[in-house]
C-alpha cells in the first residue's frame, strides 16, 4: 500500500462527526489533555462554506469589541460538536480566550467551566494574572451564597451563619444549583474584561448538549432561565464577549415553540448554524477532493463522479441519511474496496453497502429498504432481473438521475421501459 494512500485511510478512520464533549470539571482537573484531544478534532475537520460563514459572523462581531450569542443545531450525527469544536479551535487561533465545549447541565457548570479555562490560559500568558480571575468567580460565588443563605435564613428563621452551612452542605452532596440565569452575563462581561487586560482579544464560551439544561422536570422554567439570560446579555455592549449554544434539533424546534421571541432575538446577532440545511448534495464531492488533495491525489477517481452524486442526494436527505456520519462511513467504504480489490466504488457498491447497513446508522435505512420491497415485490417486476436492477439502481438517486450517467451504467433501456410498463 503506498505512504499516501495508508494516510488516507488513516485519515478517513480519524474522522469523527460523533464527538464526545468533556464535563465541566474536565476543564478544570486536565485543561491540557481537553485541548489535545479538541485540537486533535479541529485538525481533521472539514468545514463547509456555512461553518466558515459562522465562524465569520462571530469574528466581525467580537473583533469591533461587540457582544455575539449563536448556536449550533442539528440531528444526531451531523457533526454538532466537531463543528464546534472546529469553531473553538479557530477562535482560539484569533488570540481570543475560548472556552472549550462542555456537557452544560447547569449555570454552575458555564461558570466553572469559564472560570477553569480562563485561570488556564492566562496562567499561560499572564500569570499574575491568573489569581484574579479565581478570585473573580470566588467573588461570585460568595455573593451567591450569601443570597440564597439569606433567603433560607428568612424561610427557616435560622441565623445567617447557619443557612450558608445549609447552603455549602447542599453544594458538596449536588444537591443545590448556585448561580442564576442573571448572573451570569455580568460574570462573563467581567471574565472577557479580564482576558483582554491578559492580552487576549477576548472571551467566547461554548456550551453543548444544551438539551441536558431543558429536558429537567421543571424544563418550563429552564426555559424561562435562558430566556432572562438572553435578555441580560441583550443589555451587554461594547465587550467582545461571545456564547455558543449546541442544540439538538428536537431542542431547537421546542424552543421556538416555547420561547420563539428569545430565539428570535438570538437570531438576529446572525450567527446561527442548522446542519440539516447547511449539508447540500456537493458536500461528499467536496469532502472527497478535499481529502485526496490533502493527502493522497491519486485517490481521487476511485469512486466515480456518479457515485459522490448519489451519496450527496442522500446525504440531503435527513429521512435518509444521518448527514456526515453516513458520508464518512460511505467514504471507508471506498476506501476498504481499494485497499482489499483495487476495485472502483461504484454505484451498485454503494447500494450494497447501503443495503447491508454498512453505511447508514439509527435505523434510518428502514424508509428505503421498505420502499425497495415494496417496488421489487410489484408482478411486473418479480419475474424480470432487469426491472430489478433499474430499481435499485433508481432508489440510489432519490432526487433523480439522469439519461447520461444511467446509459453509462447500461441501465437506460430498462428504466425506460419499466417507465413505460
Amino acid at each position: 500500500m503506498r505512504g499516501e494512500f495508508r494516510r488516507l485511510m488513516e485519515r478517513l478512520e480519524q474522522l469523527q462527526p460523533i464527538v464526545s464533549t468533556v464535563r465541566a470539571q474536565d476543564i478544570g482537573e486536565m485543561p491540557e489533555q481537553v485541548r489535545k484531544n479538541y485540537e486533535f478534532v479541529a485538525s481533521v475537520f472539514y468545514a463547509m462554506e456555512s461553518v466558515k460563514d459562522l465562524r465569520g459572523s462571530m469574528l466581525r462581531r467580537l473583533t469591533n469589541d461587540k457582544p455575539v450569542l449563536g448556536y449550533v443545531s442539528g440531528e444526531y450525527g451531523y457533526g454538532k460538536t466537531a463543528t464546534m469544536v472546529w469553531l473553538w479551535h479557530e477562535l482560539e487561533q484569533e488570540g481570543f480566550v475560548v472556552v472549550p465545549l462542555f456537557l452544560f447541565y447547569s449555570w454552575d457548570d458555564l461558570m466553572l467551566a469559564a472560570s477553569s479555562w480562563l485561570s488556564f490560559r492566562l496562567k499561560e500568558k499572564q500569570p499574575d494574572l491568573m489569581e484574579d480571575a479565581k478570585k473573580l468567580y470566588n467573588r461570585y460565588r460568595s455573593r451567591a451564597v450569601d443570597e440564597l443563605a439569606s433567603e433560607i435564613a428568612k424561610r427557616q428563621r435560622v441565623s445567617i451563619d447557619q443557612a450558608r452551612r445549609i447552603v455549602e452542605d447542599l453544594l458538596a452532596q449536588g444537591r443545590l444549583s448556585l448561580f442564576s440565569s442573571t448572573q451570569i452575563p455580568d460574570f462573563l462581561k467581567d471574565a472577557a474584561n479580564l482576558a483582554h487586560e491578559g492580552g487576549f482579544k477576548g472571551l467566547v464560551v461554548f456550551a453543548d448538549e444544551t438539551q441536558n439544561f431543558v429536558d429537567q422536570p421543571n424544563s418550563h422554567e429552564r426555559i424561562e432561565q435562558l430566556r432572562m439570560f438572553v435578555h441580560a446579555f441583550r443589555t451587554l455592549d461594547a465587550v467582545p464577549l461571545g456564547m455558543c449554544w449546541g442544540l439538538t434539533a428536537r431542542i431547537e424546534e421546542r424552543l421556538f415553540e416555547q420561547a420563539g421571541d428569545m430565539m428570535q432575538r438570538v437570531q438576529d446577532y446572525g450567527a446561527f448554524l442548522n446542519l440539516q440545511t447547511a449539508y447540500t448534495r456537493e458536500f461528499p464531492k467536496r469532502l472527497w477532493e478535499h481529502l485526496c488533495r490533502t493527502y493522497d491525489p491519486e485517490a481521487q477517481n476511485i469512486i466515480d463522479e456518479a457515485t459522490l452524486e448519489a451519496l450527496g442526494q442522500i446525504c440531503e436527505r435527513d429521512d435518509l441519511s444521518n448527514g456526515a456520519r453516513t458520508v464518512i462511513a460511505a467514504f471507508r467504504c471506498v476506501a476498504n474496496r481499494w485497499r482489499d480489490k483495487r476495485q472502483r466504488y461504484t454505484v451498485w457498491e454503494l447500494i450494497d453497502d447501503y443495503e447491508h447497513r454498512h453505511i447508514v446508522f439509527e435505523g434510518q435505512e428502514q424508509k428505503r429498504t421498505t420502499t425497495l420491497r415494496t417496488l421489487l415485490s410489484e408482478p411486473a417486476v418479480q419475474d424480470n432481473r432487469d426491472f430489478q436492477k433499474a430499481i435499485r439502481f433508481l432508489c440510489a438517486f432519490p432526487e433523480g438521475v439522469g439519461k447520461t450517467v444511467a446509459e453509462r451504467y447500461g441501465i437506460w433501456k430498462a428504466i425506460d421501459e419499466l417507465a413505460n410498463t
